[in-house]
């Protein structure tokens, strides 16, 4: 992932979009923008690169908040209602 889709991820205003489900134990560029976008949000991530236990509780926070299944894998749904 290029350094402009992890600055978009910080800014969704400007539409970053998720190209697959992240879930516990990925590493990677994706998983950071998800996580530095989670925090912009106010939830508690740290942006590391890890999906850890903290990304996992951070994204189930997500889910519940906007009533969505709470699995703690962030899909395409769970995307729609962060950048949305």
């Amino acid at each position: 992932m290029s350094d402009k889709k992890v600055a978009e991820a910080a800014e969704p205003q400007k539409g970053y979009t998720y190209e697959k489900d992240l879930k516990y134990g990925m590493h990677g560029e994706d998983v950071k923008a998800l996580q530095t976008a989670l925090a912009e949000k106010g939830y508690k991530c740290t942006p590391s690169g890890d999906f850890d236990m903290d990304t996992v509780k951070a994204v189930r926070k997500l889910q519940q908040a906007k009533r969505l299944p709470q699995n703690g894998i962030f899909g395409k749904t769970d995307a729609k209602a962060l950048l949305g």
